[in-house]
């Protein structure tokens, strides 16, 4: 027999609001009683107050009851009809009420009062039940009137949910309590109970809750202590909204005070048993709904139960799977997985792993190796399922090792496999993604030799694949030529050799590709639809790119891909503004960002120096644990930073990363060791530095081989990795450098030219040294490989028999692809500083022209490089044709007004070809010594004049530049060097010391030119403007009949001048003698000086006017000229 609880049910409710706190959602947190000892855990009071600390959920009425007419007169039954039609229903009241779904309540309320008083007994418990079903506070206030009348004896389960349920919707919440005790204790009778623990639940009155369960819970030990209890009738906590925000509630209620209420009910076995079974499935309804990840991760680290953890992650999986919760939620399940496995005797299922493989794929690696080694662990290997899918993230990755060796297991236990192509999938991608020719050959070699399995589609398209990432443009055209013999091309056949194509920006064989997709019946895809984007990104035609990807996201064929492509070009072009709609429209068209949309976001930023911006982004990432974040984010912000200047930057980020455990990758320590070159190159640490740039390659060579795009990324700074070696003056280190680097791509050190950033850094070592001969050989070594890389033969169709030598001629005409047009700008502007070094000016030029006449471009700083190597070294006219053709088009003027922040933006780019001040000038220092030998020489002058017809733009540069714009010369004597002095006296200077001066002087110019006038003064320069807007820079030299109205103005002013000057030498002679009429004379002065004010000012008025006559004649002259008229908007005379 079980002994008698001390718990009370009448006085249950009063203790229980006195234990319970004044506020039922305080805040207050803490512990509770473990899940299954039941044992309070000891913790500090700070871990209390963290358990159940959330945003608490505001009380909520579930059983409201309507009140207005409106809902009375639609619940009372008149809109059925049935009080304005009665012969459409039927009148006999125990037939009305027999209709579980009737909503005649006027009707049957009407038909109950109509009854005899003897008769009504019999339906009382009936006529409640059907009008408790109705809303209205009418008919619940009828319902209320019939209880009273209904005797004890008449109860049942039925009835006494009724009665509780109406009296919860007319708001009597503690005469529903004391019912369902009173049917609980007199007829053991349970009904309403569900309807209390959901309106207590919802209006958070945890004490009431607890009231109601532990009376059933203490009444059911009673009548038989050996049953279980039915835990069931807590589902319907179920029902209610928010359920995981009402179980915190719940859990900081008992916390409160210290506990003070679960302290209370732990008093007694009963309460305690009791409250232990309402909180668990409380938590498991909670967890059942499902509640968001934050919440269930408390709950579930609080109760520590494996059925809860795995019911909660499958549950949450397949909402993942049917797209009902987001990617963003599904990533934060790995965590739970996490503390799940972690458990004593933890054994997840295959299908919680199946998903958190699928939420870690492809990019999450650590997860996605130690859930190798989980699986292994908790079932000894892997199934089908998961072979294949770890075969294809190790194939992905590019492990060789670990591809072979799992395909060797997969093929034990599953030697079927080997009869079918798609058993050799994953050893082939692995070669394909490593770009390893070879490798992919043999291995398809192997599958058909040895293992007589014909190769499918799937397998060409994967060797189609392993050639596009090696960049072999033929054997990808030869490869998609035997695929069309051979099968019919699919999607992914289309998608691969157009990604080839567009690689190589070949716009009319990407877009030939596509049609013939389109003729074939070929449906577009979201790979094919990235091709067409790249392909015009990489022509500059961002506006038809863009385009594209709207179109194809309307259709929904669209990926983050497309769009990072576009992010990408529009940042580099210093479209900043452009990136930032093309952010908000993915979010529009439901896109989710990835690590490449955050890294192309960054670049855009330290494009145009925005580099506070970029590191905002990372510290918040790392503070909000974001996803996307990787090491190589950090590498792009520190060299934005080291271009700046920036070493405090570029040191806070070096900090985030040691204390947030992250790797220092190779690109970011070739970023600090430049700021580090470029703020304090003779300190001891510097140096050292860049031994640890050669440790880091290293170890990236030592991991084995990977994914070849992967390993481009990492090596994206190896030229300035070198460059940095070269100006330490470690050769050794530098040709350690470039063998590991070889190492990783080993088709540079074979056929390939080495990229131009790492052959610039190279020839760069030899400058320095002064060995200019092997520069040179380097580049003739160089430029048959950067032709067979980037220049494509132009062939014509025909029957080679008829061929003539004129058409053999046209195929050999070369062609530059648009993606390499840029790919020798930085060894061009290598080999100016060379030939300038050697005074080889012919080299130069012969150098620039084999350059341009092959269709590469330049950026505009070697195109300034260039320039102005060929005009000091007697190559003037070449370089004033290459500045007027290549570079005056985006000339502004000398003084240009500021352009607004976009335009300025844009020119940040060195694609974006404008001349600078310096070289202009420089060309304009030869133009003016042949002007002056053009006056002795007839052929010298005709040659000036050519060349000035040949050159409008320069010209008028010229023309229109003043003295202001000429630096002054520094005049000392002649046996002594400027630059020489001055480096001899700022060198012992340490690098703080520079920058103080620097400082210094900067502020000084910048003083001086602010108290300097600002209005133009005439006399400044020879030449005078044409309109009359203060900022016109339009001007012209003057005209001989101008210069001699400008010389009789002048002769007149210094003819008064003179007069004024003598008559003020008589006047104080005149003063001497007249000492003692001192004060007539200083009144006859005042009145003198008066006058002679008055007629100063008539003279100069009538001189002004005379000057303006005289020049209104002058420009009626010109007008009647033939040929003389001056065109004051274009080209001056």
């Amino acid at each position: 027999m079980h002994r008698a609880c001390r718990y009370s049910s009448s006085s249950a409710a009063e203790l229980l609001d006195n234990a319970s706190p004044k506020h039922h959602t305080a805040e207050t947190t803490g512990g509770a009683s473990h899940a299954e000892t039941g044992q309070q855990p000891r913790t500090s009071a700070s871990k209390r107050r963290t358990r159940w600390d959330s945003k608490p959920v505001a009380p909520r009425d579930v059983y409201a009851a309507t009140s207005d007419n409106g809902a009375a007169a639609a619940d009372s039954g008149t809109a059925h009809g049935a009080s304005q039609n009665r012969s459409s229903v039927e009148t006999n009241l125990p037939e009305l009420l027999a209709d579980s779904e009737g909503q005649y309540f006027h009707d049957v309320w009407d038909l109950y009062c109509r009854l005899e008083p003897n008769d009504r007994p019999a339906l009382q418990t009936r006529v409640m039940q059907y009008l408790s079903r109705s809303q209205s506070m009418v008919e619940a206030s009828r319902a209320l009137s019939i209880f009273p009348q209904t005797a004890t004896e008449m109860w049942d389960n039925d009835f006494l949910s009724a009665s509780v349920l109406v009296m919860l919707r007319s708001g009597d919440h503690a005469l529903a309590l004391d019912t369902f005790k009173k049917g609980l204790q007199t007829k053991g009778l349970i009904g309403g109970l569900d309807y209390l623990l959901i309106d207590s639940a919802n209006r958070q009155q945890w004490a009431t809750m607890l009231d109601a369960w532990l009376a059933y819970y203490e009444y059911t030990l009673q009548k038989d202590p050996d049953v279980p209890l039915d835990d069931t009738l807590l589902a319907p906590l179920s029902s209610l909204d928010s359920l995981g925000a009402l179980y915190f509630s719940f859990e900081r209620y008992l916390a409160a005070d210290e506990m003070r209420v679960e302290r209370w009910l732990d008093l007694d076995k009963v309460t305690k048993a009791g409250l232990r079974v309402l909180r668990r499935r409380f938590a498991i309804e909670a967890l059942r709904q499902p509640c968001p990840p934050n919440q269930a991760s408390i709950i579930l680290s609080f109760w520590n139960d494996h059925g809860m953890y795995e019911r909660y992650l499958w549950r949450m999986f397949d909402r993942w799977y049917t797209k009902r919760i987001s990617p963003a939620t599904a990533r934060m399940l790995p965590a739970i997985y996490r503390d799940f496995k972690s458990l004593p005797g933890a054994k997840p299922s295959v299908d919680i792993l199946r998903g958190i493989f699928k939420v870690n794929y492809p990019n999450n690696v650590a997860a996605l190796e130690e859930l190798y080694r989980d699986w292994i662990r908790f079932w000894g290997d892997l199934n089908q399922w998961g072979f294949e899918k770890f075969l294809k993230f190790f194939a992905h990755r590019g492990d060789v090792e670990r591809v072979q060796e799992l395909w060797s297991r997969f093929v034990e236990r599953f030697p079927w496999k080997l009869e079918t192509p798609k058993g050799f999938r994953s050893t082939m991608n692995v070669y394909a993604q490593n770009g390893d020719v070879h490798g992919a050959e043999n291995e398809m070699k192997r599958m058909t030799e040895q293992y007589k399995v014909e190769p499918d589609l799937d397998i060409w398209n994967t060797l189609l694949k392993c050639y596009v990432r090696a960049d072999d443009y033929n054997k990808v055209m030869t490869c998609f030529e035997d695929i069309c013999k051979k099968h019919q091309p699919n999607s992914y056949t289309y998608a691969h050799v157009m990604a080839m194509s567009s690689k190589k920006g070949d716009l009319d064989r990407t877009i030939g590709f596509f049609n013939e997709a389109q003729k074939n019946g070929v449906l577009v895809t979201k790979e094919m639809g990235l091709a067409l984007v790249v392909v015009f990104c990489r022509n500059d035609w961002l506006e038809e790119a863009e385009k594209i990807c709207r179109d194809l996201a309307e259709r929904r064929i669209t990926s983050t891909a497309m769009w990072n492509h576009l992010i990408h070009h529009n940042g580099m072009n210093g479209r900043l503004t452009k990136c930032y709609e093309l952010l908000n429209d993915m979010k529009k068209f439901n896109l989710e960002w990835d690590r490449e949309t955050i890294g192309h976001l960054l670049s855009a930023l330290v494009q145009v120096k925005q580099i506070t911006p970029a590191y905002q982004i990372i510290r918040d990432g790392l503070k909000n644990n974001m996803h996307v974040l990787e090491p190589e984010h950090f590498a792009t912000v520190m060299m934005g930073a080291v271009r700046t200047g920036d070493r405090g930057t570029a040191e806070a980020l070096m900090s985030l990363m040691e204390k947030a455990s992250i790797p220092v990758p190779f690109n970011a320590m070739v970023a600090y060791t430049l700021a580090a070159l470029k703020e304090a190159p003779h300190t001891v640490r510097t140096p050292q530095l860049g031994k640890e740039i050669v440790a880091t390659l290293r170890a990236l060579v030592g991991q084995q081989s990977g994914d070849i795009q992967k390993r481009r990324r990492g090596t994206a700074y190896i030229g300035r990795a070198v460059q940095v070696l070269v100006q330490f003056r470690d050769f050794a280190s530098a040709e350690e450098l470039m063998n590991l680097f070889i190492e990783l791509f080993p088709q540079y050190g074979e056929s390939e030219a080495l990229p131009q950033d790492v052959l610039a850094s190279v020839m760069l070592a030899y400058h320095r040294d002064e060995n200019y001969t092997r520069v040179v050989e380097l580049w003739h070594e160089a430029w048959p490989k950067i032709l067979k890389r980037c220049a494509i033969p132009r062939q014509e169709d025909g029957d080679e028999a008829l061929e003539t030598k004129e058409t053999k001629k046209t195929k050999e005409v070369v062609q530059i692809y648009a993606a390499h047009q840029y790919d020798v700008t930085r060894l061009v502007f290598r080999m100016a500083a060379t030939y300038r070094a050697m005074g080889h000016g012919e080299g130069l030029l012969k150098c620039v022209e084999q350059v341009v006449g092959a269709g590469f471009k330049l950026t505009s700083i070697t195109w300034d490089r260039v320039i102005r190597g060929l005009a000091e070294m007697g190559k003037w006219e070449r370089a004033m044709h290459y500045c007027e053709t290549m570079l005056m088009p985006g000339w502004r003027g000398w003084r240009a007004r500021k352009a607004p922040l976009d335009e300025r933006r844009e020119t940040m780019n060195t694609r974006t070809l404008r001349p600078t001040h310096t070289a202009v000038l420089l060309l304009q220092k030869e133009w003016l010594a042949m002007r002056r030998l053009a006056v002795w020489s007839s052929d010298v002058a005709h040659r000036l004049s050519l060349i000035e017809q040949r050159h409008p733009m320069l010209y008028h540069a010229f023309m229109t530049s003043e003295t202001r714009d000429v630096p002054g010369p520094w005049i000392f004597r002649g046996d002594v060097d400027l630059v020489k002095a001055t480096t001899e006296l700022l060198t012992p200077l340490p690098v703080h010391e520079l920058r103080r001066m620097a400082k210094v002087l900067r502020r000084q110019l910048k003083d001086a030119e602010d108290t300097e006038d600002a209005a133009r003064r005439a006399d400044m320069s020879p030449f005078r403007r044409l309109g009359a807007d203060p900022m016109d820079t339009d001007t012209r030299a003057l005209q001989e009949i101008e210069l001699q109205i400008l010389r009789s103005v002048l002769q007149r002013r210094l003819t008064d001048s003179d007069a004024r000057l003598r008559w003020r030498r008589q006047d104080d002679k005149g003063r001497v003698k007249q000492g003692s009429k001192k004060k007539m004379v200083e009144g006859r002065q005042e009145k003198e000086k008066e006058h002679g004010q008055e007629k100063e000012k008539e003279q100069a008025n009538e001189q002004e006017k005379e000057q303006e006559n005289e020049e209104e004649q002058e420009r009626q002259r010109d007008k009647e000229e033939d040929g003389k008229e001056v065109d004051k908007t274009s080209t001056p005379i």
